[in-house]
């Protein structure tokens, strides 16, 4: 069974079902804070990458729960995404 999730902007966005099956993190979860600031910021996982010098592939584990999220990466999130 999929759990619901806490943020009900992300039912509009493209690849909503893969991503919701996939992601078993809560909201307030480092992975969350990343995808967030990524969303905000509206760049892909590959822009992400490439300010991070890590593939996309590593993102998306980022984001996924997949691999812990390194402090870092976290503290590219405190900054503001418009900049």
């Amino acid at each position: 069974m999929i759990r619901p999730l806490a943020d009900p902007d992300l039912g509009l966005a493209p690849g909503y079902r893969r991503i919701r099956a996939r992601v078993t993190t809560p909201p307030v979860a480092p992975a969350w804070r990343l995808r967030t600031w990524r969303r905000t910021a509206h760049l892909t996982q590959q822009q992400v990458a490439d300010l991070l010098g890590c593939t996309s592939r590593q993102v998306r584990r980022y984001e996924t729960g997949e691999a812990a999220v390194p402090d870092r990466v976290l503290a590219l999130t405190t900054t503001d995404p418009a900049a």
